[in-house]
C-alpha cells in the first residue's frame, strides 16, 4: 500500500515537474527585488484611429496592426502620432494577409516580417515602398509548415519556425532555398491539447542566437539557444504547477530592444483577461533570462513594443498608445 503511494507521488511529481518546466534550469522568485512605477505620455494619433489592436516600433516609425473590419491592415506614424499612410488588405494574394496574420516583432532596416499561420507563409515588407505607393510591398515571401504560430528570418538559407505538432511544439530551423530541415526539437513533453498549454509570444535575438518566449497559459518565459541545448526558464509570484495550466492569460506580449527580453504579465483568469481593466506589470530580463527588474504600468495594457533605446509602447483595449520612458 506504501509502495503504491510512493509510486504514485513520484510519477505525479515528475509528470507535474516535466510539463510545466520545460528546462531543469529553472528560477523561480517569490518575491522580485527590484519593482518600478513607470509613467505613461499618450501618443495621440493623428487620424485618430480607433482600431488599434498592436503596435510596434521599426527605427522611427510607429506601426499599428489594425482590426480586421478597418479599411487597411497596418498604418504607420512618427513617434508623435503624426500618421504616414496606410496599406495591406484581407486576401490570399502575395500582398495579401489573412486574419492569422501576426507581425514578428522583428524589423532590419526598413523592412519588417509578417508571420501568416493561414497561408503558412513569412514575408518580408517593404515599409517605406509599401508607403510610398499606398500598398503593400513584398520584397520576400518563404514558405513555413502548417500551423506555424511563430516565425523569423536569420537570413535567405535559415528561417527559425515555433509548429505546433499533433501533440507538442517543435522548434524547426529550415533552410527555406533547399526547403530541407536542418534541425528540429520538441520545445515541451507532449500534451494532447498543445494550443491550449503552450501557445506562447516569441521573440529572437540573432546575435546572441536565442529566442525567448512567454507562455500564455502557464505562468513562465522561456529561453532557448538555436545552435545549442541551452535553456532557461523563469516564474515570477507562483510556481508554473500543472494544476493551475489553462485557468489563466499569463503572458500577453513580449518585445525586445536587443538588449532586453520585456514580457507583459496579465495574471486575469481567461473570464477577465481582455474585458476586466486593471493596473499591468512588464517582467525585464536579460538574455542569459535573469530578472533585471519589474515595471508597474497603471494602463490596461494588452500589447508591447519597445524602440532601440529602451523606451516602451503599448496600447489599451481602447486604440490608445502610450508611451514609457525608462530610466
Amino acid at each position: 500500500f506504501y509502495l503504491l503511494i510512493f509510486v504514485l507521488v513520484a510519477f505525479s511529481s515528475c509528470s507535474e515537474k516535466a510539463i510545466n518546466c520545460f528546462t531543469d534550469n529553472y528560477d523561480f522568485i517569490q518575491t522580485p527585488q527590484t519593482q518600478t512605477d513607470i509613467e505613461s505620455k499618450k501618443v495621440v494619433l493623428e487620424d485618430g484611429n480607433k482600431n488599434v489592436s498592436n503596435i510596434f516600433i521599426i527605427n522611427e516609425f510607429l506601426l499599428t496592426k489594425n482590426s480586421n473590419n478597418s479599411k487597411k491592415l497596418l498604418s504607420v506614424y512618427d513617434l508623435t502620432g503624426k500618421k504616414y499612410g496606410s496599406f495591406a488588405n484581407l486576401g490570399k494574394a502575395r500582398d495579401e494577409f489573412t486574419r492569422g496574420m501576426s507581425l514578428t516583432a522583428q524589423f532590419d532596416d526598413k523592412v519588417f516580417y509578417v508571420n501568416d499561420v493561414n497561408t503558412a507563409s513569412l514575408k518580408e515588407i517593404d515599409l517605406k515602398a509599401s508607403l510610398d505607393s499606398n500598398k503593400c510591398v513584398v520584397k520576400k515571401m518563404f514558405s513555413v509548415g502548417p500551423r506555424t504560430m511563430n516565425s523569423f528570418y536569420v537570413n535567405d538559407s535559415l528561417i527559425v519556425c515555433e509548429q505546433e505538432i499533433r501533440d507538442n511544439y517543435g522548434l524547426f530551423l529550415i533552410n527555406p532555398q533547399t526547403k530541407k530541415i536542418i534541425s528540429k526539437k520538441k520545445i515541451y513533453e507532449p500534451h494532447k491539447k498543445p494550443f491550449n498549454i503552450y501557445n506562447s509570444r516569441m521573440v529572437i535575438n540573432k546575435e546572441k542566437n536565442k529566442i525567448a518566449f512567454a507562455m500564455r497559459y502557464v505562468n513562465q518565459i522561456n529561453f532557448m539557444s538555436l545552435d545549442s541545448d541551452w535553456r532557461k526558464a523563469i516564474s515570477l509570484y507562483d510556481d508554473a504547477s500543472m494544476d493551475k495550466q489553462g485557468e489563466k492569460e499569463y503572458y500577453c506580449d513580449i518585445a525586445t530592444d536587443g538588449k532586453y527580453v520585456y514580457a507583459l504579465y496579465m495574471n486575469q483568469t481567461l473570464d477577465d483577461a481582455f474585458e476586466k481593466e486593471k493596473d499591468m506589470e512588464i517582467h525585464v530580463m536579460d538574455w542569459d533570462g535573469n530578472l533585471v527588474k519589474v515595471l508597474h504600468s497603471k494602463e490596461y495594457l494588452i500589447k508591447l513594443a519597445v524602440d532601440s533605446h529602451g523606451t516602451l509602447y503599448g496600447n489599451d483595449l481602447d486604440s490608445n498608445v502610450y508611451k514609457y520612458k525608462i530610466k
